[in-house]
């Protein structure tokens, strides 16, 4: 096809003169379609029945897995309710998934959009969706995992123990997040042996109070549970187990045994006296968890003195912040509390529960602070000690409110101190961290657990063996100086015993599997004394934070190649690492851990898994789209940086290429129709080579004419002199197809050339059912009339003003004429370019064209 020159009013030093006005037609021969990474689809496939069914699908699968995420595991109510419809919603859950991509893939394709780069945050953020549910509703897969994180975390900011030389002994230096109040007298194998085996009389735990007459101990507790009436009388039952003993021996003699009632008396010793001229003592419970109890044992007049003494030391109704938690009878745990025997109980000053309570999990964190039982709340015995400590009454200064805290109220202003006086007693402030209100707020949870603060494993607490101070009280001289229990809290209980004749208390916890119950006591009650406490946030937190991670990787997948998202996830897995550390060391709050770096894992495996598919589909695309247009290396390029192909329209500063036969019409008369077709594909693939040799870009060819561009898709600072080589270069390429042609009999041909460059709009233009890779703009339209303007000026390459300031240093041009073109006010100036100013650039330049 000939190209008739375009419409211009050409000046010449101030005078116009007119030209033939011409309408440049560009008839599409080669389409390229648009990448895969846009799926084109029709509008009305969003309106589809089978999409709307999806849409509805979607919207009840994602509202019944938002429901489950939000639900409170510990709202047993709920939770018991959506038992019985899970299954259904986990069935349209999954639908709801697939249904969600199918509606994105369509709303992708119908805008446009890059289809990987969002569908890798949607798999990334789906994902990270199902661990949060699955970690929600199947926390036995994910569960110990996140328990392992906290108990290395408690590990990590454990302070070291010390140890210090005094005299000939290596001794423990006191931690400074130990609180000095807390002192274990442990039950331990000597203890067990010494007494016989365990249980053993009370008459053992007596001696330990009339040993501590002097010490000025705070509290002496007892996690022992006091049960059995005959067992209070120890002094007799002691003299009946002799006399048995005895028996046979005074019987074969035909002696018989009197005791009179003065002697009786004289050997009765009561527990229950010796708690109560102490005045310090208090004891321990259990709360009875099988629902599977005889309700009418409550009524048997046993129990109702039990539980009337019990009820003098529960928390007042008064002192209760009414919610819904309180009423909630899901949240009611126990089943009815096994109190000591009345005549313990009117003994001592107060009475807490110790049940522990970890439903399973691989260590316990937590500590009731209060136990619910018919709407009352009564306290737990690490309660009651704080309480006796700070020397307020736990009926009347405590406030509860479930599922947010408890406040011990109205501590005095006092100073304290511990132990054995040395010179000037360094007293403080009986509050770790005082304050003006005078109180501490104890965080607690829906059922009225207390997150405990570990400091350490087993042995922890300074402890003394229990034979060792009991026994004080039948030496003349003692070997223990007791006034080391000073203002000191006493934990009396089973403490790593072994042997048959022992009862068995450990629970794991953050650091070890064996710990001993009244470990975890201590633990509780030294949380609260040092005001140390840890915070578990609410599920929404965790699952934001699994989100975070997801949107990260779902926007540095798809962007970035694989090593670099590698270190920015080493990167980003260290950070956490100290920060969930340094987090939990400094303000104990304990976050998600371990969970975010498997669902990193997995979602790596799946991104990256659908990137490298859907990357092989955009290499093919690539080579098979660009490798007929472009070099080979811009091809590589392209296919290193497929992100520089964007979908839509991009300016861009270019250099446009036309080309066309002169007088192909008459050429095509005198030639057969084989003999055309092959000297024009001669002809074309030579001046193709040229332009992808030469880092060109071929836009189209319009029978003849070629048009190409430099400078996309991969930008080239240098697209005006590639442009200016391809040209002459293939001027004379050209005349050695013409001597050939001339040897063959074939007609001479020419052509001519027009460069223009600037800013053009570059991308995948058109429908979408189909796009082509091209160019347009104001600057392409003035390079296809530069062409035919050659005819103009009997010239074979002209060049304009803009092209030529980009190249007028390294080319040799002849200035031709002031051009008006039509639809512009401004002249152009135009060049004839003649050739260049160092040759050798044709050959240094130019790649290879495979």
């Amino acid at each position: 096809m000939s190209c008739h020159a375009p419409d211009f009013t050409r000046e010449r030093r101030g005078k116009p003169i007119s030209a033939e006005v011409y309408d440049l037609v560009l008839p599409r021969r080669i389409d390229l379609l648009a990448p895969p990474m846009a799926l084109q689809i029709d509008k009305s496939s969003l309106t589809k029945p089978m999409s709307l069914v999806f849409y509805v699908v979607s919207l009840i699968g994602f509202a019944s897995i938002i429901g489950m995420l939000v639900t409170p595991k510990d709202n047993l109510r709920l939770n018991v309710m959506l038992h019985e419809t899970y299954n259904i919603a986990l069935i349209f859950s999954t639908i709801g998934f697939i249904g969600l991509i199918y509606i994105l893939l369509n709303v992708l394709g119908f805008f446009g959009l890059d289809r990987n780069k969002f569908m890798g945050l949607y798999l990334a953020l789906s994902i990270s969706g199902w661990f949060c549910f699955i970690y929600q509703r199947y926390d036995f897969m994910l569960k110990p995992l996140e328990e392992y994180g906290i108990n290395l975390r408690f590990k990590m900011a454990a302070e070291t123990q010390k140890y210090g030389q005094v005299g000939d002994q290596m001794v423990k230096i006191p931690m400074k997040s130990l609180h000095p109040a807390i002192h274990i007298i442990g039950i331990e194998t000597e203890t067990v042996q010494a007494y016989g085996g365990y249980p053993f009389s009370w008459k053992h735990y007596s001696d330990q109070l009339k040993a501590l007459e002097d010490s000025g101990a705070n509290t002496v507790m007892f996690d022992i549970f006091f049960m059995d009436y005959f067992k209070d009388n120890y002094g007799l039952l002691h003299t009946v187990e002799s006399l048995r003993d005895k028996a046979p021996e005074l019987f074969a003699k035909g002696q018989g045994i009197n005791l009179s009632n003065a002697e009786l008396k004289a050997r009765s010793a009561y527990w229950s006296e010796r708690i109560k001229k102490s005045g310090n003592v208090v004891v321990d419970y259990g709360m009875e968890v099988d629902p599977s109890f005889d309700p009418a044992m409550l009524q048997t007049p046993d129990m109702k003195a039990r539980i009337a003494e019990l009820n003098k030391f529960r928390i007042p109704d008064q002192n209760i912040v009414e919610n819904e938690y309180l009423k909630d009878p899901y949240l009611e745990w126990v089943s009815f509390p096994f109190p000591p025997i009345p005549a313990v109980s009117r003994a001592t000053k107060g009475l807490g529960a110790a049940n522990v309570k970890y439903d399973g999990s691989s260590a316990n964190y937590v500590m009731p602070m209060v136990f619910k039982w018919q709407n009352r709340l009564y306290p737990s015995i690490s309660l009651l000690l704080a309480c006796r400590y700070y020397g307020v009454d736990v009926t009347k200064d405590v406030e509860v409110k479930l599922g947010e805290y408890v406040i011990i109220k109205n501590i005095p202003d006092k100073k304290v101190s511990f132990g054995i006086k040395f010179g000037e007693d360094n007293e403080k402030d009986i509050m770790t961290k005082p304050n003006a209100q005078r109180s501490v707020r104890i965080p607690i949870n829906e059922t009225g657990m207390m997150a405990i603060n570990f400091i350490g494993g087993p042995y922890t607490f300074p402890s003394t063996k229990m034979v060792e101070l009991a026994e004080q009280a039948n030496l003349k001289e003692k070997t223990l100086n007791t006034e080391e229990y000073r203002n000191k809290i006493l934990l009396t209980a089973m403490y790593y015993a072994t042997g048959s004749a022992t009862t068995r208390d450990m629970h794991p916890s953050p650091f070890s599997t064996v710990t001993a119950g009244i470990e975890h006591h201590a633990s509780a009650l030294n949380t609260i004394l040092m005001q140390d406490f840890v915070t578990y946030p609410p599920a929404i937190v965790n699952y934001l934070l699994m989100f975070l991670f997801a949107a990260i990787l779902g926007f540095l997948i798809p962007r970035f190649n694989i090593g670099v998202v590698l270190v920015a996830v080493g990167v980003l897995s260290a950070v956490f690492l100290v920060e969930a550390v340094i987090v939990f060391k400094y303000f104990k709050y304990v976050h998600f851990f371990l969970v975010p770096y498997v669902e990193v894992v997995v979602i790596l495996i799946a991104v990256i898994g659908y990137k490298v598919l859907t990357e092989e589909e955009n290499v093919k695309y690539i080579r098979s789209t660009f490798s007929k247009f472009v070099a080979k290396d811009i091809v590589n390029e392209l296919l290193a940086n497929p992100e520089s192909l964007k979908l839509g329209g991009e300016k861009k500063e270019l250099t446009v290429f036309f080309s066309d036969i002169r007088g192909f019409t008459t050429m095509s008369e005198s030639l057969s129709p084989e003999d055309l077709v092959h000297l024009l594909n001669e002809y074309l693939s030579t001046m193709t080579d040229l332009v992808i040799g030469y880092k060109g870009t071929i836009d189209k060819y319009m029978g003849d004419a070629i048009m190409a561009f430099w400078g996309a898709p991969v930008p080239n600072e240098d697209h005006a002199y590639y442009a200016c080589i391809t040209a002459i270069v293939q001027l004379e390429e050209l005349k050695k197809l013409q001597d050939n042609w001339a040897a063959k009999g074939y007609p001479i041909i020419d052509i001519g050339i027009g460069l223009n460059s600037g800013p053009a709009v570059v991308g995948n233009m058109g429908s979408s059912h189909r796009m082509d890779y091209t160019v347009m703009g104001d600057t392409i339209n003035l390079g296809s009339r530069l062409e035919g303007t050659n005819k103009q000026y009997g010239t074979r390459i002209i060049i304009s003003q803009t092209t030529y300031e980009k190249v007028k240093d390294r080319v040799y041009t002849r200035e031709l004429d002031d051009i008006r073109v039509k639809g512009k006010n401004e002249p152009v100036r135009i060049y004839e370019l003649i050739g260049l100013v160092n040759p050798a650039d044709a050959e240094k330049l130019r790649t290879q064209v495979s």
